[in-house]
């Protein structure tokens, strides 16, 4: 897994996870799992995972982004035609890290079987544009 790249990173979104568990009533256990130069910092929390990121300037959204109703709909079509898509000959994460990381992250044994889907596995606002969602192919 990553690190954050710096002590005022770690800092900073381990402040924003503790305050965000608090103010969901979710109490954090196990080991912190950083995302990509400490962008996302994740938790087990019971029968949850509470990850948090980091967006422009800071890891929280204290106001609504205004996007229009038009925005969220092409996400929602956006995220179902990836879940349609072949997954034929294409796997991200292997039965092996599976078995070694869910015992070291979550604390629980992996499952025995794994339904695989399509999907996009990191959505959150860093990875998010405005309004428009998606510029069309020139």
């Amino acid at each position: 897994m990553y690190s954050p790249k710096d002590d005022a990173t770690r800092d900073r979104m381990t402040h924003a996870h503790q305050r965000a568990a608090q103010a969901l009533g979710v109490a954090c256990i196990g080991p912190a799992a950083w995302g990509w130069e400490g962008r996302t910092i994740g938790r087990p929390g019971g029968n949850t995972w509470l990850r948090v990121a980091a967006g422009p300037d800071r890891p929280d959204i204290d106001h609504d982004p205004q996007l229009p109703e038009h925005w969220w709909a092409d996400l929602r079509r956006a995220l179902d035609t990836i879940a349609k898509t072949d997954q034929a000959p294409r796997t991200t994460i292997r039965e092996s890290w599976i078995v070694r990381n869910f015992p070291r992250y979550l604390g629980i044994s992996a499952p025995a079987t794994v339904e695989r889907v399509t999907g996009h596995a990191d959505i959150q606002w860093a990875n998010l544009t405005g309004d428009p969602l998606t510029r069309p192919h020139r």
